[in-house]
């Protein structure tokens, strides 16, 4: 007599058998090491030596040893690849492109690569191409991207110093990206009237230049009239006049100075003084501001 062999499906035997399946399988799909394949190969290529190079891509990392640090102290987790990291991603692209109001260039913090990147679904490439875009941003806000002795070799003044893994660190965790980075801008009341010239010169070039000054009589020391206030906004939009005061139609002593100063700037050698109305309509691109936007120092 054959006796039929039966498992009780709710027995021990079959739990076990179950929980002997579901541990192969986990072993089967983790390095021996348990790491999620994504972490296993930033491990790899942070390790390799320098310079760290993306696979199958030219893009330089500039901020390496910061890379390397970032990643080891989180034992190489993927920062940008989960849901909230995902929420951090769109925020640094945000970032990037919205540094060109400091006259920095998006290219310079991976702006295409990295939507190639994306685009292509390559976590490694957006894990590295990513950190290094906010590391190297953060640096150059706080530090700027040209070294000042390049310039003037006497510069004495103290650089300001952050962080910048901890900076990063807090800000993923925080989950506030944006907010890390705009802490970072220098707070000198001359860096916001820069950035607003910038503004003003970039969007007269876009629309081929500013609106010409209307013929009329001369402008000099009271008059008073619109074509005062046109004169008014080209020299605030140039940095000769401040752009928090209010625009007024009266030409007074303080606007005849900055008229002088404007002239003395854009005057051709040998040219008398005088105001030139085509001096005051031209290209936003041939005209000299009062100050200027120089690239700042690449730590």
């Amino acid at each position: 007599m054959k006796l039929k062999t039966w498992i009780d499906p709710f027995g021990p035997t079959c739990c076990i058998f179950v929980l002997s399946l579901i541990l192969l399988l986990v072993s089967v799909s983790l390095p021996a090491h348990g790491k999620e394949p994504v972490s296993e190969h930033l491990e790899q290529l942070l390790g390799a030596g320098d310079p760290v190079r993306i696979p199958a891509s030219a893009e330089p990392l500039h901020a390496q040893a910061a890379i390397k640090k970032f990643y080891a102290g989180r034992n190489y987790s993927p920062v940008w690849l989960n849901a909230s990291g995902r929420i951090l991603l769109t925020e640094l692209e945000t970032a990037i492109v919205r540094i060109s109001e400091h006259g920095l260039s998006p290219e310079d913090y991976h702006q295409r690569a990295l939507e190639r990147a994306t685009t292509a679904d390559d976590p490694v490439a957006i894990e590295l191409l990513a950190t290094d875009a906010f590391l190297t941003m953060a640096a150059h806000l706080i530090g700027g991207r040209l070294s000042p002795i390049t310039i003037e070799t006497d510069w004495t003044a103290v650089r300001r110093e952050r962080d910048l893994v901890k900076l990063l660190e807090d800000a993923s965790a925080s989950g506030k990206l944006a907010a890390s980075l705009s802490d970072l801008e220098p707070n000198a009341p001359g860096y916001g009237v820069l950035k607003h010239a910038l503004a003003m010169y970039r969007k007269a070039a876009a629309e081929s230049g500013w609106d010409p000054i209307p013929q009329g009589p001369e402008l000099k020391l009271g008059r008073q009239g619109p074509r005062v206030v046109k004169v008014r906004e080209r020299l605030r939009a140039t940095g000769f006049l401040d752009v928090s005061e209010s625009v007024s139609d009266h030409f007074d002593g303080e606007l005849e100075a900055a008229v002088a100063m404007f002239q003395r700037r854009n005057r051709p050698p040998g040219q008398a003084a005088g105001i030139s109305q085509r001096r005051h309509s031209g290209n936003p691109s041939r005209i000299r501001g009062a100050g200027s936007f120089r690239k700042k120092h690449r730590s």
